[in-house]
């Protein structure tokens, strides 16, 4: 049985997420396809949310801009989603019987994400970590250092002989 934790709110985030008339949520079923192969469903969902709030976001258009307000939203809404999708599905527990979701909440001047997924606790503190590392750092110090130390990055001998 998958333990429970509470949920805990790093960074500037509201504690409950303020009601909005307009939302849309997708829920993905651990059961019906394995997760890794509906990997690269998660762009068609992405974009999928990309093109319903970029229809009905209601921001003001920029007077005199070249910018496409609503171009630009489309693809803002569609790279983050699939960003956070992708996160979710793998940083999740693979044996929880639990959907990954994602919720979009639409507002006057803004677009609020939610992802949720099931993790184990040792990753839970992992990730912990590395989000309060990244509110207590210098951003472009951390960007440089990440950049230059990638994690997937090990070092490996070669002996010759």
């Amino acid at each position: 049985m998958l333990e429970t934790i509470p949920v805990e709110f790093l960074g500037n985030v509201p504690s409950e997420i303020p009601a909005s008339e307009e939302y849309l949520t997708l829920h993905f079923s651990p059961l019906s396809v394995p997760r890794h192969q509906r990997w690269r469903n998660h762009g068609l969902s992405a974009d999928f949310l990309g093109d319903y709030f970029a229809t009905f976001f209601p921001g003001d258009e920029l007077p005199n801009s070249k910018i496409n307000r609503q171009q630009a939203v489309k693809a803002s809404v569609s790279y983050i989603a699939n960003e956070l999708l992708e996160n979710a599905v793998k940083y999740s527990d693979a044996t929880a019987n639990f959907p990954i979701s994602i919720t979009l909440y639409l507002y006057q001047q803004e677009i609020i994400f939610q992802a949720v997924n099931y993790a184990s606790q040792s990753l839970v503190e992992n990730y912990q970590l590395f989000i309060q590392k990244i509110l207590a750092s210098d951003l472009e110090t951390l960007y440089l250092e990440q950049m230059e130390n990638p994690p997937w990055r090990k070092k490996v001998h070669i002996w010759a002989y």
